[in-house]
């Protein structure tokens, strides 16, 4: 699993197996990012499918800006009870997963 910002609000996430969904539930992914002031939980507004080197890309949009404040790593779940991904290989529901990674600036982008 990897996880790269693309702006201050928009992520990717690739998966090393194929996925499919109808529609992703972005009530299944929750993002935690830490600041100097708080601990912000936050549920994404939009999710798309990409094409991925090994598997699948899955593009979340979040309606805050606030991964560009992050003192450490910022954490992706996955809710595996919630989200109705599955697995191609397996013909299976994805199971819960978790990853992390480090917010990376982006001088062109308006905040």
């Amino acid at each position: 699993i990897t996880v790269v910002n693309v702006s201050n609000r928009k992520l990717y996430l690739e998966l090393r197996d194929p996925v499919k969904a109808d529609e992703i539930a972005v009530s299944a992914f929750t993002m935690i990012v830490t600041t100097e002031n708080e601990t912000v939980r936050l549920q994404p507004i939009y999710a798309d499918f990409g094409v991925g080197n090994f598997g699948s890309t899955i593009w979340l949009a979040f309606g805050s800006s606030v991964m560009k404040d992050s003192v450490q790593s910022i954490t992706l779940l996955y809710d595996g009870e919630v989200g109705n991904l599955v697995d191609v290989l397996n013909n299976a529901p994805c199971g819960s997963f978790q990853t992390s990674f480090i917010y990376q600036p982006f001088e062109e982008e308006e905040t």
